[in-house]
């Protein structure tokens, strides 16, 4: 049965990320999408449709307390929201070190 063939189309993003820092600039023939914020953990922006996530106060400082996030966010706190918004990459590694944390004890 299966489910179909794969569309690498929904890649290419992430392609072309792993480009720019690697070679220091975007593809030329990959269509570069708006940018719709930035990250406060590493400055890194934030194009229209990448996943990124708000890390309120509180949960901010328990991961702070507990080693999960290392450094202080570049910037304050987002005005109204009272948290820090956190590029895929850095969520990505927020989770990794929760899970090992949790696995670790």
């Amino acid at each position: 049965a299966g489910s179909g063939r794969v569309d690498p189309a929904g890649f290419v993003l992430f392609a072309a990320e792993a480009w720019e820092q690697v070679h220091g600039q975007w593809p030329a023939n990959v269509p570069r999408p708006d940018v719709t914020d930035s990250c406060d953990l590493c400055t890194r922006n934030i194009h229209n449709g990448d996943i990124s996530i708000i890390i309120p106060r509180d949960r901010m400082e328990h991961f702070r307390a507990n080693g999960l996030v290392e450094d202080d966010p570049v910037s304050g706190s987002r005005p109204g929201e009272d948290g820090w918004t956190a590029c895929h990459s850095c969520t990505a590694r927020l989770f990794a070190r929760a899970h090992r944390a949790q696995h670790s004890q």
